[in-house]
């Protein structure tokens, strides 16, 4: 405990006093300063999944962020410029213009990520990424060490039946890790399901006609700033043409807890009734983080977020770190496995009759009138806590 506030520091100076109370003797991340938070708002959730879908593991962006504003689509990353945002805003922008043509493309992306994922794992250290899968002998560990040798079709379509057979099994009865492990392995196309269901209906249409025209912003410079602190620079920039009202931030993964701070002041800064949202936050703190250019000395927004700085250090509180991504909803999860069902019985009928002509893709193809529904899948909302 220390009270450093009436000293004078500076924002990154008592940020550095917290940092190492959150580590451990060996300097391991294991606590948080700021309790770990998930807001779960269902309806702006497809603005997340959006975001994970702009990180490529093949790129050096770790996080990408996006919000709706106004005519514009926003989109940020924690490096010097979104790499493949672009790439994959014109995917989803040629499967909005015609989705009859185009909606197998956004799965063959999302199979591309999860292999891109498997591969990437290898490079660290696959063995330990995988060990528990090892020791208790799973088929699935079979299926991905054989995808980093191979990296065929065939062996990620074992990969992906095998986890959707698991994630087919009710938690009572089997392992939660191994669940989370497979519904993790196979996110991209859990997300990219949610986001064709959500980004068609009618409350939707907005974001729909945004990228379908292009009007998207990526924000460059400032390498190593937080994805979500690049939005609201951009936000604080047009503040005084911004409606009061809540914006949703869609984020990679969840805040970390000086972003979690920082965020919750914007209101202050402008002086209107705006407040930004987002998942939630795992409440952590890291070295390098870069200040909002709107929490400046002459902004309320300063004084407001130095208190709670001090706060954190006048406490002894802390809790355990908890997972950066943000939690798989258990809809999600079900709404995936309903349509991976209807392709497998689809293709199986087409090899009966093969004038079926089934389709490839387990995504359905939007109603002629773009209303997806994706209540009809929920099944009571909790959250899975994802193991990032």
């Amino acid at each position: 405990m220390r009270n450093e506030g009436e000293q004078g520091f500076s924002v990154n100076q008592l940020l550095n006093f917290i940092i190492p109370s959150e580590r451990d003797q060996d300097g391991q991340h294991v606590s948080s300063s700021v309790e770990p938070r998930l807001n779960g708002d269902k309806e702006k959730c497809h603005l997340d999944c959006l975001a994970r879908l702009m990180t490529s593991a093949t790129s050096n962006e770790k996080c990408v962020a996006v919000c709706e504003r106004g005519d514009k689509l926003l989109v940020a990353s924690n490096s010097g410029s979104p790499e493949y945002a672009a790439t994959y805003i014109s995917q989803l922008q040629s499967y909005l213009n015609d989705p009859s043509e185009k909606y197998e493309m956004l799965e063959l992306e999302a199979k591309k990520q999860i292999s891109d994922k498997i591969k990437k794992d290898k490079v660290f250290d696959f063995e330990i990424n995988y060990e528990f899968l090892k020791d208790i002998n799973s088929e699935l560990y079979g299926y991905l060490k054989e995808h980093n040798k191979s990296g065929t079709t065939t062996s990620l379509d074992q990969i992906i039946g095998k986890c959707s057979s698991i994630l087919s099994l009710s938690e009572e009865t089997s392992d939660l890790k191994i669940h989370q492990t497979a519904s993790n392995i196979i996110r991209p196309l859990i997300d990219t399901q949610v986001l064709i269901n959500q980004i068609n209906k009618t409350q939707n249409l907005k974001i729909r006609q945004v990228i379908q025209a292009g009007e998207v912003d990526y924000v460059e410079g400032e390498r190593g700033k937080h994805a979500e602190v690049k939005i609201s620079d951009r936000l604080y920039d047009t503040r005084d043409s911004m409606p009061n009202g809540e914006y949703y931030i869609g984020i990679t993964k969840l805040t970390c807890g000086p972003c979690d701070m920082a965020l919750e002041t914007f209101a202050e800064a402008t002086g209107k009734n705006i407040k930004l949202s987002y998942a939630g936050t795992h409440g952590g703190t890291y070295s390098s983080w870069q200040i909002p250019k709107w929490i400046t000395p002459d902004n309320p927004s300063h004084n407001i977020f130095v208190g709670k700085l001090n706060q954190i250090l006048a406490s002894d509180d802390k809790w355990d770190k908890a997972p950066e991504a943000t939690a798989i909803l258990k809809e999600d999860v079900d709404l995936f496995l309903e349509n991976f069902t209807r392709k497998v019985t689809s293709a199986k009928e087409a090899e009966v009759d093969k004038g079926a002509g089934a389709s490839g893709s387990i995504f359905p193809q939007p109603k002629e009138d773009k209303e997806v529904t994706l209540e009809a899948s929920m099944k009571g909302g909790d959250i899975r806590a994802s193991s990032a």
